[in-house]
């Protein structure tokens, strides 16, 4: 099968989006693991840190996850004693879950070396550079948009 100029330059630019999102995610990854937490446990404990209490649902747009796999992990740092769940008293089917202080130290003691590790793997980059790089994801993240 041929390709052409255009179909091999968006193949690579895909390769390279994934390959550094992968990476990034791996790092990431490690350093959550290190410190008591699966990668979507540390995503959702920040999502509740940064946001307040939230619903799953919120939750589940917050992180671009699937619902079961957002309702074990809730499920298992609950039981962790790291977020607590109540039921919306005008609305009995809505979950909302809320850090506790035992989520919040855990983010207050991991999400520092995560910044840290962060920022060794963007230095490469300048600050307009990474400017750069946002407004171009933003953009390409308005194409989809568009399309929904």
């Amino acid at each position: 099968m041929k390709y052409s100029d255009k179909d091999k330059l968006n193949l690579r630019t895909l390769i390279g989006l994934s390959r550094n999102t992968s990476l990034v995610h791996r790092r990431s990854a490690r350093i959550f693991r290190e410190g008591g937490l699966s990668l979507m446990q540390f995503a959702v404990l920040e999502a509740l840190y940064h946001k307040g209490s939230l619903s799953i649902k919120e939750i589940l747009e917050s992180l671009l996850a699937t619902g079961g796999n957002v309702t074990l992990v809730v499920r298992n740092l609950e039981k962790l004693g790291m977020v607590e769940c109540a039921l919306l008293p005008e609305d009995r089917r809505v979950r909302m879950v809320s850090i506790t202080k035992k989520g919040r130290e855990k983010i207050e003691e991991i999400f520092p070396l995560h910044l840290k590790d962060l920022d060794e793997h963007f230095k490469i980059l300048s600050d307009e550079e990474k400017e750069i790089l946002i407004a171009l994801l933003k953009k390409l993240g308005r194409v989809e948009k568009k399309k929904e």
